[in-house]
């Protein structure tokens, strides 16, 4: 080769590689935090280190799906949240109920949660109400702090006594102070779950809740890609229900989910410890999910998840999962504050 040719050639591939990276895609720009608020409503919604499963349960699904967030909680009334959030100093919250004219300016994910509130009672006391009307003349425990507002307020019902915790309404309960409680289904199934037995000897619960609103994680329409966000967090919210990172958010063993979309749902386990006998019940995410039939049925309409595997009944599931399940194992989600007899 003809040596005076050499810097000719090195130029051309300097250029070529200038060329190159000049055209080069360049790295994506990481995409900024979501500002969620929110308003202190324990268990579900409040500061980081106090219960807050709502909050975790969003941010571990946009987590997941590459979408960061913050959370901030703001005192003061929810209704200078939502004006803070349509005026565009935050982009949405982790935790919202559905109303016709929050739908004008937000964009709603499904239903990734239910508040659903059941009557607690001492063992042997009727429990079957189905309005607060049909408790009128009686003294029943609420939590202050809880943001049920007006839907659970009636002229014509109880002497509603407003306490500082389940916990402690609990106690008054017991105690005779109180005649019922009114607490969240998700607490009493995480009761039910810890101490069964000395739970079904001392409590009764409610079948039918007074009050049921689903949960929803909500982004102003105007925000750019929102409605991508929020089918990016339903998908994950269902991946986590059916490998089990839904139930490590909540503590809890077994739940009902769609798990494949057919309109039945199954039971899923959140773990690889099934029990050694067939689960008596599961945790209700969306009450209309569960299907009809009783769990005392020899056959199960949905039947079992595990490890994102369908098993059609019992007698399919591998003798693997057939151990008891150890609740030592982690411990319980700090939001998830149990009551001890």
């Amino acid at each position: 080769m003809d040596c005076r040719a050499l810097p000719l050639l090195l130029m051309g591939l300097i250029g070529s590689i200038a060329v190159d990276a000049s055209t080069a895609p360049a790295a994506e720009t990481p995409k900024p935090p979501l500002r969620l608020v929110s308003d202190p409503w324990p268990p579900f919604t409040g500061e980081e280190g106090s219960p807050q499963v709502a909050i975790d349960l969003v941010q571990r699904a946009l987590n997941r799906a590459t979408r960061p967030s913050t959370s901030t909680i703001l005192a003061g009334g929810f209704v200078q949240i939502l004006e803070r959030i349509r005026n565009g100093e935050y982009d949405g919250s982790a935790a919202l109920w559905k109303t016709p004219e929050r739908e004008s300016f937000l964009v709603f994910s499904a239903p990734y949660l239910e508040n659903r509130l059941v009557l607690v009672g001492r063992e042997g006391s009727p429990v079957d109400a189905r309005s607060m009307a049909d408790l009128k003349g009686k003294r029943v425990a609420t939590v202050a702090a809880y943001a049920y507002g007006n839907v659970i307020r009636s002229n014509v019902g109880p002497e509603l006594v407003p306490g500082e915790s389940d916990v402690a309404n609990l106690r008054s309960l017991l105690a005779g102070q109180v005649d019922y409680v009114l607490a969240d289904e998700l607490l009493v199934h995480h009761l039910f779950q810890a101490q069964a037995a000395r739970a079904e000897g001392a409590l009764e619960v409610g079948r039918f809740p007074l009050v049921s609103r689903t949960l929803h994680f909500a982004l102003r329409k105007d925000l750019p890609g929102a409605q991508e966000i929020i089918a990016q967090f339903d998908e994950q919210i269902r991946a986590m229900m059916a490998d089990g990172a839904y139930h490590r958010a909540l503590a809890l063993d077994w739940i009902w989910a769609d798990i494949n979309g057919d309109g039945v749902a199954e039971l899923v386990l959140g773990g690889i410890q099934a029990g050694v006998s067939p689960p008596q019940d599961g945790y209700e995410v969306i009450s209309a999910d569960r299907p009809a039939t009783s769990m005392d049925d020899e056959e199960k309409d949905g039947g079992f998840v595990i490890e994102g595997v369908r098993y059609e009944d019992w007698e399919h599931v591998p003798e693997r999962y057939k151990v008891d399940i150890d609740r030592t194992r982690e411990p319980l989600d700090p939001g998830v504050t149990l009551f001890r007899f």
